[in-house]
């Protein structure tokens, strides 16, 4: 995300030749297709996941406290962001690995591409 978006921001804040600008936005669209490509990557794993993984993760104290079968208490000593799961049901989110969602402050768009 970072990077597509500084990218992005270099391009638009260009004030050199067009070409330069075309240049910064087109890495900048490629960004997002890397962006697709991950989250789309960690769908296709989580879909056809064994049958023994799938088992495995119907007893993980985690996944009961998503679907509501374990106390508050047992999540929260568990270490897991249990947000994650649920509002994203366990696919990809732009955020960090304590659930801290990605903001424009990681943007560092100098303006002089040249």
């Amino acid at each position: 995300m970072t990077v597509m978006m500084q990218y992005f921001f270099q391009g638009w804040n260009c004030r050199g030749p067009a070409k330069y600008k075309d240049m910064m936005l087109d890495i900048a669209t490629e960004e997002i297709g890397h962006i697709e490509m991950l989250a789309t990557t960690m769908a296709y794993l989580l879909d056809n996941a064994p049958l023994e993984q799938k088992e495995a993760a119907v007893k993980d104290p985690i996944m009961q406290g998503v679907m509501g079968g374990m106390k508050a208490e047992d999540i929260i000593m568990s270490s897991m962001n249990p947000q994650h799961a649920t509002v994203s049901g366990g696919g990809a989110l732009p955020a960090d690995s304590t659930g801290y969602p990605w903001n424009g402050r990681y943007v560092s768009a100098l303006t002089e591409t040249i």
